[in-house]
């Protein structure tokens, strides 16, 4: 049986094997009409196929002139001491052991991971000795590495406002503690940089995000105080030491609506669709005959407005086309676009 392609051209028959047809050579309308009857988890693994059959499926995705970069996994806590690691597929079809997939990451080995940041793992390291914390960035397919220097171990969270194959980005660190809540430190430093802001006292940022040249910072009153990452930057090369003084542009929002008064809360900023979201998580305590302990059990929300010189946070009912992961130190917002119509306005944590 022969494929007839666009043209006049026939397809291939590989050396030594008569009967084999070469699959590189299936006409594109018929690869087009075959993805068509695939979930997106399918498409993405026949992608990876052949480059004709890449080039073909790519145009399915919203960025045409990039490879799809295929669907969002989590990766299993508690597990340090193994080389392999756990991955579970929330979005693909089938039983849980088709959703498990086992990573091997021997670089990983002894660390555990803060989150991620496009194709990077965050791994971390305790040195017991010192009280620090080494950090670094593991791209667990190209295996390449990005090693930090060593800082105390009072910080929780590391945004980056680019990507660590730049020698232009910032790193951020987010203290856990009151009066020690910032560190930065950029390609050419030989250490972290100790940053006081300047004009506050006794604020604690829960959370922050790198958004349009700036590092969103949420306070503990839900206000949002704004950091330059080109002029902090220059600040500390100018001040030339390991800790330094820096300006923040604040701005004093009103509590978002329906915040329960009772249990906690667990705040994280989120970039979706080119606006900045709160999530805000609720838990209660709950002590029952066979469970002791916090439960989520609600959350809501709210997008960041701009009115005139003023923000506000305005409770959203509806994600649109957006779909929410939620980790305590990592969230991530994707389009039905990329995943498939059907997750649309979840949030998944």
């Amino acid at each position: 049986m022969g494929f007839i392609r666009k043209g006049k051209k026939k397809a291939r028959v590989m050396k030594g094997k008569e009967n084999i047809r070469d699959w590189g050579e299936l006409p594109d309308n018929i690869v087009d009409t075959i993805s068509e009857r695939l979930l997106l988890s399918d498409c993405i693994s026949m992608s990876r196929v052949c480059n004709s059959w890449r080039n073909v499926l790519k145009q399915s995705f919203p960025n045409s002139n990039k490879k799809p970069r295929g669907l969002p996994w989590l990766v299993m806590s508690e597990q340090q001491e193994n080389i392999f690691r756990s991955c579970y597929s929330v979005l693909e079809q089938g039983n849980n052991n088709k959703k498990l997939r086992k990573l091997k990451l021997p670089e990983a080995y002894g660390k555990y991971f803060w989150g991620s940041f496009q194709d990077w793992l965050i791994a971390v390291d305790q040195v017991i000795k010192y009280g620090n914390l080494m950090i670094s960035l593991l791209n667990p397919f190209t295996r390449v590495q990005v090693n930090l220097p060593q800082v105390f171990q009072c910080y929780h969270k590391l945004v980056l406002s680019g990507s660590p194959n730049s020698d232009q980005t910032i790193y951020f660190l987010l203290g856990d503690y009151y009066g020690i809540n910032i560190a930065l430190w950029f390609p050419g430093s030989d250490r972290w940089c100790n940053c006081k802001v300047e004009n506050i006292k006794d604020v604690f940022f829960r959370d922050s995000i790198f958004f349009n040249g700036y590092f969103y910072l949420l306070t503990e009153d839900y206000n949002i105080h704004l950091l330059d990452a080109a002029k902090a930057r220059s600040e500390i090369m100018k001040q030339g030491s390991s800790a330094a003084t820096i300006t923040t542009q604040i701005f004093e929002l009103e509590k978002p609506e329906n915040i329960p008064e009772r249990g906690f809360v667990i705040r994280n900023l989120v970039e979706s669709s080119g606006r900045i979201l709160l999530v805000c998580r609720f838990f209660r305590y709950l002590e029952l005959e066979d469970f002791e302990g916090n439960e989520n059990y609600d959350f809501k929300v709210y997008r960041l407005e701009h009115q005139g010189e003023n923000m506000a946070w305005k409770e959203l009912g509806h994600l649109g086309d957006q779909v929410l992961f939620m980790g305590r130190n990592c969230c991530g917002s994707f389009s039905t676009k990329d995943l498939g119509d059907e997750f649309a306005n979840c949030v998944f944590h």
